[in-house]
């Protein structure tokens, strides 16, 4: 709701687009201010994550979910038993401020975003529909 919240305070509508990539931010904000993180909090985020960038991104694999979901993976499986509980906090924060501060980045107006297409995500979900239908 942030994200989003924000962008309607500078006065415009997101894009299509941007939407997975608001609640990409929203979810991965959860897991970054929770007290207690568990590991399972991560899936929503990296859920959206991957689905904007299938969806938006389609010439290109989705490196951003990939190395969100390895490290996730080395925060809460190999981290926790090779160091304190401390430094694994340190190592969480290491890797997902400067992704969210990418995340942040994105939602504006980039190549990257433009060449999305206004709607893709929407017309993605009309083609799954209609070849799933017939």
């Amino acid at each position: 709701m942030v994200p989003a919240s924000l962008w309607w305070a500078r006065g415009a509508r997101p894009r299509d687009e941007h939407l997975l990539l608001l609640l990409a931010l929203l979810f991965l904000a959860r897991c970054v201010f929770d007290p207690w993180n568990n590991v399972y909090y991560g899936l929503p985020f990296l859920l959206s994550l991957l689905a904007w960038e299938v969806c938006c991104r389609p010439e290109r694999p989705p490196v951003l979910a990939l190395a969100a979901t390895a490290a996730t993976w080395v925060t809460f499986e190999w981290a926790p038993l090779v160091v304190s509980p401390d430094l694994q906090s340190l190592v969480y924060l290491a890797w997902a401020l400067p992704l969210g501060v990418v995340l942040v980045r994105s939602t504006s107006v980039s190549p990257a975003a433009a060449a999305c297409g206004q709607g893709a995500i929407l017309a993605s979900c009309r083609r799954s529909v209609a070849s799933t239908a017939s």
